[in-house]
């Protein structure tokens, strides 16, 4: 029974310390399973070697061969109590809030499109059509207008002359309506590579952090960070590009929200893991349970057989 609660320990605190590593180390299963496997493997050996020499340890307690087994049992202890602690105070205490920040930043991501074509349309309608409508009226009913004809062959309009010179004045309302679709393709291009880059991103991370898919958890936060940063330098340098507002730009506010799967510090500053180390002390204890139990070897002195052939003829010579 102590050696399948050593195993259920040793097991258990190989998963356990599997993920903080991975937590840590963004994702890196490779690395992580294998620093995992090394420890615990040396934990196993390290007791077995305990175990076998337990008479000499609990006889000289003091030994120099006691003393090793437990300075090396202890440095194998730190690392992997820390590990436990960390990867419990994400999976109990910080779950919920680590989804929480995930569906905050998808709901960044998707916040920053709608102001962005929020945006667009303020231009559109206070900007482009309103002064796109005052001089091509002004050069439909006269031709002469060559204030009219200059903004209207300059950015962002780039009216051809023979355009401008073909439209009646019926056609003015249809004509503005059709540069306004033009210049509004142009500003979609950026917010069609945004939207893109979010379909691709719900394909292959959607379900997640919903799912609390352990082995992704750090990649796709990391890939949702980079989709935010990517979406914004795109959807900015297509709003610099279009806008020809002096000193306009695409302005979108928003805060880099951190996980902290992979900040210990940070993590148990927010979250008291005091019970949780008192759990991994318990683990320890369950690890080497088979050392406390194991019975110290018994030597029981041989009887002593007496020869009293020899003395039953012997006696004392008088003189």
């Amino acid at each position: 029974m102590r050696t399948i609660l050593q195993f259920i320990g040793l097991l258990f605190t190989l998963i356990v310390s599997f993920l903080g590593i991975l937590y840590i180390l963004n994702g890196d299963i490779f690395f992580s399973s294998m620093v995992a496997i090394t420890m615990v493997v040396l934990v196993y050996f390290l007791i077995d070697q305990m175990k076998e020499r337990k008479i000499v340890i609990t006889k000289n307690r003091f030994s120099s061969l006691s003393i090793t087994l437990w300075v090396l049992y202890i440095l194998l202890a730190i690392p992997l109590t820390f590990l436990l602690v960390h990867a419990m105070t994400v999976e109990i205490l910080a779950k919920k809030d680590i989804q929480g920040k995930a569906n905050d930043k998808v709901t960044i991501a998707e916040t920053m499109i709608s102001s962005y074509d929020n945006q667009v349309n303020k231009y559109l309608q206070g900007e482009f059509q309103p002064v796109l409508a005052q001089n091509l009226g002004q050069y439909v009913l006269n031709h002469s207008n060559y204030t009219a004809l200059n903004i209207l062959q300059s950015k962002p309009y780039n009216l051809p002359e023979s355009d401008l010179n073909s439209i009646r004045s019926n056609e003015v309302s249809q004509y503005i309506d059709k540069c306004v679709v033009v210049m509004r393709k142009n500003f979609d291009k950026a917010e069609i590579e945004a939207k893109n880059r979010i379909e691709e991103f719900n394909e292959r991370y959607g379900h997640v952090f919903d799912n609390w898919s352990r082995l992704r958890l750090n990649i796709a936060f990391s890939e949702l960070d980079k989709l935010i940063d990517e979406n914004f330098q795109s959807l900015y340098a297509g709003f610099k590009k279009y806008n020809h507002v002096q000193g306009a730009s695409f302005k979108f506010k928003y805060a880099k929200v951190e996980p902290l799967m992979n900040n210990p510090r940070k993590l148990w500053k927010s979250y008291n893991p005091v019970l949780l180390i008192i759990a991994s002390i318990l683990f320890h204890i369950l690890i080497l349970l088979p050392y406390f139990l194991e019975p110290l070897p018994c030597h029981f002195r041989k009887p002593v057989d007496f020869d009293t052939t020899e003395a039953s003829n012997g006696g004392f010579e008088l003189k």
